[in-house]
């Protein structure tokens, strides 16, 4: 069988006349149909004019795409991108008009989507599906706060808060001096004053710096002290019950140790071998007996002194003193009572001291 090629039909009314016996037509360019196309047969049983109808539909369509087929003339409702899916340029399967390009052009123009003008912090949802991408960038103009996209992945988008006021910053970004530099209340590096020191320091070889760290802490000078300086007030309670004495009202110097005259103790925060030593001066009932005690952790710690007051204007005075083994938390405190019916006493003028002398 022979194939004739069209080659063109250029005339205002062209007929193509039936090929001969054996051959057929077949055009190898596009042919293009200018004005309406009539026959008067068919061919191999289809009508060319009906064919050329369904051709011109086709090429005519309405809200949904159409593709021509062989045999069923076109088909309808070919899915569509929507603007999203064209923005975010990840779709493969689905057909782009001529609007939906002009809007993923738009965007590639204009660069990354982002949010302007929101109203709510961004969810999970928006997403690569609304065109959102890494590096987007969403305001919420109602809580003054920004987010920027790190994950687009459709329903399970990542938005990271990137506001940042200066109440979230730690003291050394606003000061920018190393002396503030804190993992919480620890400091992390040597102040200037620190690092000065360790000048006059040479370290020839390796050292075991949890091992000076222990022989430091053992031998830092521990000590404190409370006084009672021209007391006028007497003990609440004075029976043969032991009770702290509460006439302290001043803190002395301390140092390694947490002095407090209002709750009447010393409270140890370096362990170790402390005397712990206390004079009193005070008045009381005539006659009768006053016992001091040391304790420790409102324990007795059997150091103690007494004394039995005269008659008149009698003023006592003891001393006690004692060695103890001491850890952090503990906490001295000295108690009176009158083992034979003494009920007042006022203590004028005092000391309690700890100070350590080893580890």
């Amino acid at each position: 069988m022979a194939a004739l090629e069209i080659i063109a039909l250029d005339e205002a009314v062209s007929e193509l006349k039936a090929p001969p016996a054996g051959s057929t037509y077949v055009a190898k360019r596009a042919v293009h149909f200018e004005q309406a196309l009539t026959t008067d047969s068919t061919i191999d049983g289809r009508d060319i004019a009906a064919d050329a109808a369904l051709l011109l539909t086709a090429l005519q369509p309405g809200a949904n795409i159409s593709v021509l087929t062989n045999d069923s003339g076109y088909q309808a409702n070919v899915a569509l991108a929507s603007q999203g899916e064209a923005e975010a340029g990840t779709e493969n399967t689905k057909t782009m008009t001529a609007l939906r390009v002009a809007q993923a052009i738009a965007i590639l123009a204009a660069g990354i989507k982002n949010n302007y003008s929101a109203t709510t912090n961004p969810a999970t949802t928006n997403d690569a599906s609304q065109g959102y991408t890494a590096g987007s960038v969403w305001i919420n103009l109602t809580l003054d706060e920004a987010y920027r996209c790190v994950d687009p992945t459709t329903n399970l988008a990542v938005w990271v808060n990137t506001t940042l006021t200066t109440t979230e910053l730690a003291t050394v970004a606003l000061s920018g001096s190393s002396d503030d530099l804190t993992q919480g209340v620890t400091k992390l590096l040597l102040t200037v004053a620190e690092r000065a020191k360790l000048g006059f320091v040479t370290v020839t070889q390796a050292v075991d710096l949890d091992a000076i760290e222990l022989a430091v802490a053992a031998n830092v000078v521990a000590y404190a002290q409370i006084s009672a300086q021209a007391n006028v007030t007497a003990e609440l309670t004075v029976d043969a019950t032991p009770r702290s004495i509460a006439a302290w009202n001043v803190n002395g110097p301390y140092s390694g140790l947490t002095p407090d005259h209002t709750t009447n103790d010393l409270t140890i925060i370096s362990a170790g071998t402390y005397i712990v030593s206390s004079n009193v001066s005070f008045t009381g009932s005539n006659i009768s007996t006053y016992r001091i005690e040391i304790y420790k952790n409102g324990v007795a710690t059997g150091y103690a002194c007494t004394r039995k007051m005269g008659t008149g204007a009698d003023v006592g005075s003891v001393a006690v003193k004692g060695i103890l083994n001491l850890v952090a938390t503990d906490a001295i405190t000295l108690y009176q009572s009158s083992t034979d019916g003494g009920t007042v006493l006022t203590v004028s003028e005092g000391q309690l001291i700890a100070h350590r002398v080893g580890s």
